[in-house]
């Protein structure tokens, strides 16, 4: 879709008043062109936040690991995302994007810049990475817990760099409440550690209260709105609280941090429901969003502000919920994930999932524990579940002896766009001793490759039942949806060995899939089916590394690395199974992929592509036809 089109379509999903603010926007955005506030003066004391946690406490494992992260930093090796290992120079180059090695510098005002295209095949998302102090704030944690006193100068004088080369309302990287709402958050941190430290330079001060006075402004003034209220609006808000708890003086260039507690509150009970899904149905920005709360809350207690119980036991129900639907050591989460984490307060970035996954259900999780305690153990003993259903929500997990399986039901996505959300209704997903085997495909990337990004969100690349000519919901451009899909049904039938049964209406038609466990944890039987006549589809794609040999027209073995599964369809009419022309293809981008793999590719963590092997099931269907996929275990 041309970007006119994209805009015309992304206006129609705004009520009238989202509108009105839209053109508010506009006309900050020329008054500030002209000129910008003064920033208040921070006071030499500040209010008592955050609480550091002692140092005698901290677990030796993270001193370790604290140390090797140190040193990679500040030699100058990085990750994006968590995996893609990128180099930077030291000042790093702000406005660089690594994959393609080109620096985007830009000294026009932020507003006359469309962070959603760059030239040259360039990637904001690359860029805007390394501007989130990540690894800023791990050198202050150095300075803090190691007494290290180079890693803090490094910070400090890479923040003076930061500053001098992004003047306020300049450039790539003020183009993004979120991102100035992050910045701010991290700052607040940063400061913090360095002052505990003791190896706060003279000049911090000066540094640390232009930034916060910018960060503070811009992320208040632009704060997201409307449709795009979404988890940008969520870590915007902890943003402002985190820094309004510790300087309160930046409530001159903001607002107070009572009004802001209050919109806070209200956004945890829309993007949570009650059953502790987060609304935008992606797994990834679940844990995103509720980081986010998680520090504000605390923020807010600290200063004698603590949040109403209903936006407490709705962050408790989320937490829960991540610990439970979340599967241990496995990358495929489902709907949008950009692999973000706010604050690196975690032992390992590389297994950040896992440890946010353990501390959530009571297990150990030692640098997650000393920043904030055994909540979760005090809150839900006896975690974790066998079998969770939950129908508001849309989602079931069931475990059947070493088998895990998890069913997607869920609306499309959060507000009129769906931001995020993936064309997933009735995906199954499915394990086998700690081993993926039936995968989601995953994300790919948000801007730099629109051919895979459309692929990977459609109903192609996931197992749901759909109907070969289904047209909707619409996939209209980067986190914008027309049509969606009503919200689906689900329920649980049995006593003994449950069946999950959980149907999609579109149109005048209904999908329903049913799925029963099969005896002593040995597998599952999918039954699928359809309202009306017309081709029926399913897709299975597994997981990279799975070969799979076709012993008879419907029977199939699949070679896990310890284990093999007998997979037999029934009542489909044809049968295609699709092998990558190179099983160990994998890069950052489709060139690095064989062109005819496109249907195959699939998506482990933001911005790296793999490919791996689909069946894709077809048959002409009528009302009450059923049609079976069985997941054996071979004994």
């Amino acid at each position: 879709m041309s970007k006119l089109a994209w805009y015309w379509h992304r206006l129609w999903a705004m009520s009238p008043s989202e509108q009105f603010l839209h053109a508010r926007k506009k006309f900050r955005q020329r008054l500030d062109l002209l000129s910008l506030p003064h920033w208040p003066e921070l006071p030499s004391t500040v209010r008592p936040f955050p609480n550091l946690p002692s140092i005698a406490t901290a677990p030796e494992e993270l001193r370790i690991k604290l140390r090797a992260d140190v040193d990679e930093i500040m030699a100058g090796r990085w990750k994006a995302f968590g995996h893609i290992p990128i180099q930077v120079d030291d000042p790093p180059l702000w406005h660089s994007d690594p994959i393609v090695r080109e620096n985007f510098l830009s000294t026009k005002p932020s507003f006359q810049l469309d962070h959603r295209k760059q030239p040259r095949a360039g990637d904001i998302k690359l860029i805007w990475e390394p501007n989130r102090w990540n690894q800023l704030v791990r050198l202050a944690l150095g300075a803090y817990l190691l007494n290290d006193q180079k890693a803090a100068n490094t910070c400090q004088s890479w923040l003076a760099d930061w500053q001098k080369n992004n003047r306020p309302y300049t450039g790539l990287n003020w183009t993004s409440g979120l991102e100035t709402g992050l910045r701010l958050l991290q700052l607040v941190w940063i400061d913090a550690l360095l002052q505990a430290s003791s190896f706060a330079k003279p000049q911090w001060s000066s540094i640390c209260r232009d930034l916060a006075g910018s960060h503070a402004h811009y992320t208040w003034r632009y704060c997201s709105f409307g449709s795009s209220a979404n988890n940008h609006l969520i870590g915007e808000l902890a943003g402002l609280v985190l820094a309004l708890a510790r300087w309160p003086e930046l409530e001159k260039v903001s607002t107070s941090l009572k009004v802001i507690k209050t919109l806070f509150e209200n956004e945890v009970l829309l993007q949570f429901d009650a059953e502790g899904n987060n609304r935008e149905q992606a797994l990834g920005y679940h844990l995103f969003s509720w980081e986010f709360c998680w520090q504000a809350k605390v923020a807010l207690d600290t200063v004698g502000l603590g949040i109403s119980t209903a936006a407490t036991q709705r962050l408790e129900s989320a937490g829960r919920f991540y610990g439970d639907f979340k599967i241990q050591g496995d990358p495929w989460d489902f709907g949008d994930s950009d692999n973000a984490f706010v604050s690196p307060f975690f032992l390992d970035e590389t297994q950040s999932s896992d440890e946010w996954r353990a501390w959530f259900r009571g297990e150990p999780s030692p640098a997650l524990s000393w920043w904030w305690g055994d909540h979760f153990k005090k809150t839900f003993p006896g975690l974790p579940s066998i079998t969770r259903v939950l129908p508001q929500s849309g989602y079931a997990v069931s475990r059947n002896g070493e088998a895990v399986l998890r069913l997607d039901a869920s609306p499309l996505g959060f507000l009129a766009t769906a931001a995020h959300g993936h064309l997933d209704a009735l995906h199954v997903s499915l394990w086998h001793g700690g081993q993926p085997v039936v995968i989601d495909p995953g994300t790919g990337a948000y801007y730099h490759d629109s051919t895979v990004r459309d692929y990977l969100a459609s109903w192609e690349a996931h197992n749901g039942p759909h109907y070969f000519d289904e047209s909707s919901p619409r996939r209209l451009g980067t986190f914008l949806w027309a049509d969606a899909h009503p919200i689906p049904m689900l329920r649980v039938e049995g006593a003994t060995l449950q069946s999950f049964v959980g149907e999609v209406n579109i149109g005048k038609r209904t999908t329903r899939r049913t799925i029963h466990e099969l005896e002593k944890g040995s597998g599952w039987t999918v039954v699928d089916e359809g309202s009306d006549e017309g081709c029926l589809v399913v897709t299975w794609k597994f997981a990279p590394g799975i070969r799979i040999d076709q012993i008879s027209r419907n029977v199939f073995r699949l070679h896990l690395r310890d284990r093999k599964f007998i997979l037999e369809t029934d009542n489909w009419e044809a049968e295609q199974l699709t092998p990558p022309a190179n099983p160990d293809a994998k890069g950052w981008t489709r060139a690095d992929l064989n062109e005819s793999d496109l249907a195959v590719v699939c998506s482990p963590n933001f911005r790296r592509l793999c490919v791996s092997t689909q069946l894709r099931l077809e048959s002409d269907t009528r009302q009450g036809q059923k049609h079976t996929t069985t997941f054996r275990l071979e004994v």
